[in-house]
């Protein structure tokens, strides 16, 4: 009896993934393919360095903070 309750919820769960992934599939295959290409390049982009975005605005913020810290003359007091 619990080895049919276990084989139902294995059938049922691979039946979900099974939909899941069918559906992925037929989304893709109705729009243009190059589309689908830009998406699973980002998304291979996302997976290899998935800080990408957050290390580009550090790097931004890092640059801005080097330029306003040569704009400030170094005898002024602005030790507030």
């Amino acid at each position: 009896m619990e080895t049919e309750k276990a084989l139902i919820v294995v059938g049922v769960t691979l039946a979900v993934v099974f939909v899941i992934n069918a559906g992925i599939l037929i989304t893709f295959l109705r729009t243009k393919s190059s589309d689908g290409f830009k998406i699973i390049g980002k998304a291979i982009q996302t997976v290899r360095d998935p800080f990408r975005s957050e290390n580009e605005s550090l790097d931004e913020l890092r640059e801005r903070v080097a330029r306003f810290e040569n704009q400030v003359p170094e005898g002024s007091n602005n030790d507030h």
